[in-house]
Parts: structure tokens; C-alpha cells; sequence
């Protein structure tokens, strides 16, 4: 969801992966989270306010269809 949100601002799809790598490797590297990191990143705050950044993380956008595919198993 980072790629294309940063992509969405005007950013090519090759600038935004690798911010997007680079924060990803660093997360995984210093055990950071990587949220964090995009938002200590000026190349993302540039383009995003922090609130969009944060959303971007938002569980909720996974579940949106929870409901229907618990209804299709009969749960």
C-alpha cells in the first residue's frame, strides 16, 4: 500500500520501491518498525502528511470484507 500511495503523489513506480525496500530492509535489519521509519523518512513526509502515512497501516482496510467471507464459510 506505500508503493502506490507514494506512486499516487506523482512519484515513479521505481523511486517509490526503493524507498519503500529501503525502509523495509531497515526495519528488518534494525528491528525497527517500519512505520517508523517511513515516517522518519523526509522523501515519504515530503509527499504524505503523517496521518496518510499512518492510515496506510490501518487494519481495518484488510477486514472491510470480513463479514461477507464469514458469511460464504457459514460462520
Amino acid at each position: 500500500r506505500v508503493l502506490l500511495a507514494l506512486i499516487a503523489t506523482g512519484m515513479s513506480r521505481q523511486a517509490a520501491y526503493a524507498i519503500v525496500q529501503r525502509n523495509a530492509m531497515a526495519a528488518w535489519r534494525e528491528r525497527t518498525p517500519f512505520l517508523d521509519l517511513l515516517l522518519a523518512d523526509a522523501e515519504v513526509t515530503a509527499r504524505m502528511a503523517e496521518a496518510e502515512v499512518r492510515d496506510l497501516f490501518d487494519y481495518g482496510y484488510y477486514l472491510v470484507n470480513i463479514g461477507a467471507t464469514f458469511d460464504r464459510l457459514g460462520l
